[in-house]
């Protein structure tokens, strides 16, 4: 679903359980805790409604109005975890992030369906210490002793029975900082002058037979250097969070339109003026890191992390976009489990900026 669907079953949908429309958005710096606080309020009371899908905060739209308010300052994901998860019972699965919906900037919260009950630690604000809120239809309210009992019952069933809980963390190896709720990249694509064979090559004091010189140096080296200024390198990491374990666990990783774009998992050494054949690895060959289908209008890289026990996460190896193309506006995230009914989708925005340089012999 991209994000144009998204937004769209969501303007349909209109206010309840699972959904709410900010007009603008929440206030998350400062010195009000009181402001600050109805973020915390309004997560919370999502966490702890029955439901059996993702609810969602839509910012910059006004249902009453039907209009439009886009949202000029989108807060930092990693901030508003620390926020949030520092101040309650159980870790809070949400996410928030920039999209995009007919040329207006907007911002979605996203609340996954998780254990319940989630309350406040401490007094904050408006929210009370101990206190399990609940949304009822387009309002939040306060949840009975009743209501709060069914909810421990029901976490009870579920983990005599075992439920995984599986999310997934993207990490730009540059800085490991998390490209969940945004990837940017710029780089310069470098295309190629024509360039002269490379004849002479030293081996210690002993000139190089012909045959052992790589004759096409100063092109592969061109390559290389093109390789390296426009890959962008990143990680995941699948959680499982849940009570039992996940089998079979794999991520599709899915670009629309690709372009040029191609994925390795890592980059070619600097190239030597000696005639050195490539030689795959072994493990490699054995185990290539991601599977691809290629189609006309989509990549599509699956990675396999096979069974992730509860409470355990799975790293993935390095992975390079190289050539991402600038109508790349989102990477589709994917996590399948045979546990899942349905697939856990996460769309991440993506910014890409390319210019162009030809290189020359010279350069």
């Amino acid at each position: 679903m991209t994000d144009d669907d998204l937004i769209d079953h969501l303007l349909y949908t209109g206010e309840g359980t699972t959904l709410d429309y900010k007009r603008e958005g929440y206030v998350t710096d400062g010195p009000d805790d009181v402001k600050k606080s109805e973020l915390l309020k309004d997560i919370l009371a999502f966490s702890n409604t029955w439901r059996t899908e993702p609810a969602y905060i839509l910012i910059g739209f006004d249902e009453s109005e039907q209009q439009f308010y886009p949202v000029c300052r989108h807060p930092d994901d990693s901030r508003l975890q620390q926020f949030i998860n520092g101040k309650t019972n159980k870790h809070v699965v949400f996410s928030y992030r920039a999209v995009t919906y007919k040329n207006q900037a907007l911002g979605l919260y996203t609340i996954e369906v998780q254990e319940r009950p989630i309350y406040a630690k401490k007094k904050y604000g408006i929210v009370e210490k101990d206190v399990v809120y609940v949304r009822y239809g387009s309002s939040t309210a306060i949840a009975d002793p009743t209501q709060i009992a069914k909810m421990g019952a029901l976490e009870a069933i579920k983990g005599a029975t075992g439920e995984p809980l599986l999310s997934v963390e993207l990490f730009s190896l540059e800085d490991q900082k998390s490209i969940n709720s945004g990837l940017s990249f710029a780089y310069t694509h470098q295309t190629i002058d024509e360039f002269p064979d490379y004849t002479e090559g030293t081996h210690g004091y002993l000139k190089l037979n012909e045959r052992l010189v790589n004759r096409n140096y100063y092109r592969d080296m061109v390559l290389y250097q093109q390789e390296q200024a426009e890959s962008f390198g990143f990680r995941m990491n699948v959680v499982n969070r849940g009570t039992a374990s996940a089998n079979t666990v794999r991520v599709h990783l899915c670009f629309e339109p690709p372009g040029a774009l191609h994925l390795k998992a890592e980059l070619e050494d600097v190239p030597s003026t000696d005639f050195l054949p490539k030689i795959t690895s072994l493990a490699t060959l054995l185990k290539p890191p991601f599977e691809e289908h290629i189609e006309p209008d989509r990549l599509t890289a699956v990675f396999s992390f096979g069974k992730i026990h509860a409470g355990e996460s799975a790293p993935s190896g390095d992975i390079f976009l190289i050539t991402p193309p600038t109508k790349l506006t989102s990477v589709q995230v994917r996590i399948h489990a045979d546990e899942l009914r349905a697939p856990i989708v996460l769309n991440v925005p993506t910014t890409i900026q390319v210019t162009e340089r030809t290189l020359r012999p010279e350069d």
